[in-house]
């Protein structure tokens, strides 16, 4: 684990006891980020992990034009392959999508096994994209306590990226 070093003597104890609790009930994480609120004496924000993946649209556009669907119903859900497919060109989509579930497994560290497709990429009425956790996934994150999932999904050209940061 790695800790933002404090500014004090005394915030240093305290973020050595919070992270002294933290290994006690069993957390741990990759990378653990967090701010001490000095007057409300309370952790104001941690961060349990962050996951980056980068992939190459024309692989997604290969791999469909070699395997057919099957390729894609290995770790898109069925809203995401509708999304996707009602678009004029879908591998951008597609590509950002398995972007965002490998970053979130990375995110996650190798703690536990998650299925691809328990990681569904959605959209809000204005396009913004989160998570939705299922099955494996979800019962990780009310394990671990995890609140948020961060998601930031972009692609260029040749490649689709994506960012996800874990917030506890």
């Amino acid at each position: 684990m790695v800790v933002i070093p404090a500014v004090s003597k005394r915030e240093s104890r305290q973020f050595k006891e919070l992270d002294a609790r933290l290994k006690t009930s069993g957390m741990t994480a990759n990378l653990c980020i967090f701010t001490y609120d000095r007057i409300n004496k309370r952790t104001l924000i941690m961060i349990y992990g962050i996951g980056v993946d980068l992939v190459k649209i024309e692989r997604m556009k290969e791999a469909h034009e070699k395997w057919g669907m099957r390729f894609f119903e290995k770790f898109l859900t069925e809203n995401e392959l509708a999304y996707c497919f009602e678009r004029k060109e879908p591998y951008p989509s597609i590509s950002v999508r398995f972007a965002a579930k490998e970053a979130l497994v990375k995110a996650i560290g190798s703690e536990v096994f998650v299925n691809l497709k328990d990681i569904e990429i959605v959209n809000n009425e204005v396009g913004k994209p989160s998570v939705k956790a299922n099955g494996r996934l979800a019962e990780f994150f009310r394990e671990k306590e995890i609140k948020r999932c961060h998601l930031s999904l972009s692609h260029e050209r040749e490649f689709g990226i994506a960012c996800v940061v874990l917030e506890i």
